[in-house]
C-alpha cells in the first residue's frame, strides 16, 4: 500500500518561517538581556530601553520604505498580469521622492531600489503578495489586499506615516519663478 505524503502549503511554509524568525529574535534579545519569557509571554526588561531606542531608530528607514511599497500596492491598480518587482519599486521610488520633497520623511534611503525590492520580497514571504511567473519569464506580484493592509497597519505602529501621502510636489514660494514677457 502506498502512502501519500502531503507537502505543506506555501501558507504553512510562510507561517513556519515567521514563527522561526520570531523565536530566533526572542532568543537573541534574551541573550542581550532585553527581554524575558514567562509562561510563554515576552516581557521587555527596563535595561532594554536604550537598545529598543537604538533598534527602532535603526530600522525606521527600512520600515518607512516598506510602508511606501505597501501604499503603492494598495493604491495602484494592478494589471491581471501583475506587477514586476521593478515596476513596484519604480512607483514606490517616485512616491518616496514626493515624500522627501514635501518633508514627510527625512530618510533618503527610501529612494534605494535595493531597499524597496527587499520590501517587495519580504511582503511576498509574509504572504501579503502572491507571486506568479509571467509569460516573459519574469516574476509578477499581486497584492493580497487584506493581508497587506494588516501588515501596513502593523508597520504604522512603529513609524510616523502621513495621513495622506503626497501625490504631487508643491514648490515653495522661494523656488517659483515667473517668466517676464
Amino acid at each position: 500500500m502506498l502512502q501519500h505524503h502531503l507537502l505543506p502549503s506555501r501558507a504553512d511554509n510562510v507561517e513556519l518561517a515567521c514563527v522561526q524568525d520570531v523565536n530566533k529574535a526572542v532568543k537573541d534579545l534574551q541573550k542581550l538581556n532585553a527581554v524575558t519569557v514567562l509562561d510563554g509571554a515576552v516581557y521587555l526588561l527596563p535595561e532594554a530601553e536604550t537598545l529598543l531606542t537604538f533598534l527602532t531608530q535603526m530600522f525606521e528607514p527600512f520600515l518607512v520604505g516598506y510602508r511606501v511599497v505597501g501604499h503603492v500596492l494598495l493604491t495602484e491598480s494592478v494589471p491581471t498580469s501583475g506587477l514586476t518587482s521593478s515596476e513596484v519599486c519604480k512607483s514606490a521610488q517616485a512616491e518616496a521622492e514626493m515624500m522627501l520633497l514635501n518633508g514627510q520623511t527625512p530618510f533618503y534611503s527610501v529612494l534605494s531600489l535595493d531597499l524597496l525590492n527587499n520590501g517587495v520580497r519580504a511582503m511576498a514571504r509574509l504572504g501579503a503578495l502572491q507571486t506568479h511567473s509571467r509569460e516573459d519569464s519574469k516574476m509578477s506580484y499581486h497584492p493580497v489586499q487584506t493581508q497587506l493592509a494588516v501588515l501596513m497597519k502593523d508597520i504604522e505602529r512603529f513609524i510616523s506615516w502621513p495621513s495622506s501621502p503626497p501625490v504631487q510636489w508643491t514648490y515653495p514660494s522661494q523656488f517659483q519663478h515667473q517668466a517676464k514677457l
